[in-house]
């Protein structure tokens, strides 16, 4: 019987692990997100199960917004003018995302530049960058108590030329 129940508990796990990494993205997906344009974008986010497709745009840019069960949602941002700079916002609430993401900013040897504390901490930004990349982690507890996570990348042409 207990190892009935020990391989039940096990199934469930290695399904909710494969649904919450299939709606995730990497730190390696979300920069080759950036500069792919809105095409390649909407192809890779559907098929991670996001939908609610909506494009806002400004004089200044083009915002593609895809939603997961409203449980998280990813921006593609592309200027409405002459650029090489795309961004790519993801926002989503588990700690697990957003503590992997810290993980793979280390791996790959990003820099911490700076970091920002508002609202008695409540509100904090992680800056970090190498050339061409710049991404900003953010930890947002003032509007939900457990958190509301954003990684926002930031991509240029000077990516182009980083050895890998």
């Amino acid at each position: 019987m207990k190892k009935i129940v020990k391989l039940f508990f096990l199934i469930a796990f290695i399904t909710a692990s494969a649904l919450a990494s299939a709606q995730s993205f990497t730190l390696a997906e979300l920069v080759d997100l950036a500069p792919n344009g809105d095409e390649y974008f909407s192809n890779i986010v559907t098929a991670k199960g996001y939908s609610n497709h909506e494009v806002g745009a400004s004089a200044l840019s083009n915002n593609y917004t895809y939603t997961n069960s409203e449980n998280s949602k990813i921006t593609l941002i592309t200027p409405s003018f002459d650029s090489d700079v795309r961004m790519v916002s993801w926002e989503f609430k588990t700690v697990a995302s957003y503590n992997a993401l810290k993980s793979e900013l280390a791996a790959s040897k990003y820099k911490l530049t700076n970091t920002e504390r508002r609202n008695g901490g409540k509100y904090v930004s992680l800056f970090y960058s190498r050339p061409g990349i710049e991404v900003i982690l953010t930890t947002d507890k003032t509007v939900d108590p457990n958190g509301i996570y954003i990684a926002s990348v930031k991509y240029t042409n000077a990516a182009k030329y980083i050895v890998k």
